[in-house]
């Protein structure tokens, strides 16, 4: 595909975005941006405020995912992914979780927003979606083993699964 069909692909999968009324058309644009719209700031920009606006949780979780696939490094969608984790739906979390560990590897300002969110949320849900992103993103850093360390230590299920036999932590947590 031509760098010229591309860009008048996005330009119409973004129109779709920002004037259709049919939730499936702009479910299908959305997963289109994801596919095609990798670094351009308007598909990026599109699908924020889609994340952000949107009363369609199903939408929403779709615009998610489609930024874990083109926002990698990108400040304004970590943000937004950030966001996601402490003021969401569980499902919502946990698909913000995923998309932030698939752009933001070793990215220091993110374990850093991470470390402060685990230090100022009691909700077990966001907790639980810190420790699999600093586990995913955080290997090799200081600040995410402390953190890590920290939420085994003032986290509810977090002891509970610390409490358990080895052999069944294991066959729990198995991919």
């Amino acid at each position: 595909m031509s760098n010229y069909q591309e860009q008048n692909d996005i330009h119409f999968l973004i129109q779709q975005l920002y004037t259709s009324q049919d939730k499936t058309v702009i479910k299908q644009a959305a997963e289109g941006l994801g596919f095609t719209g990798n670094n351009n700031s308007d598909s990026i920009t599109a699908l924020i405020q889609l994340v952000c606006t949107t009363p369609d949780e199903p939408t929403r979780w779709i615009g998610i995912e489609s930024l874990g696939k083109i926002g990698n490094g990108n400040h304004d969608v970590i943000q937004t992914l950030i966001s996601l984790l402490g003021t969401s739906r569980i499902l919502t979390r946990r698909i913000a979780a995923q998309s932030l560990a698939k752009i933001a590897a070793s990215n220091q300002q993110v374990i850093a927003a991470l470390d402060n969110l685990a230090q100022s949320s009691k909700d077990e849900v966001t907790r639980q979606a810190i420790a699999y992103i600093l586990g995913r993103i955080g290997k090799d850093n200081q600040q995410a083993s402390k953190t890590l360390i920290y939420l085994i230590d003032n986290s509810q299920v977090f002891r509970k699964i610390a409490l358990l036999p080895r052999k069944k932590v294991a066959r729990h947590w198995q991919p």
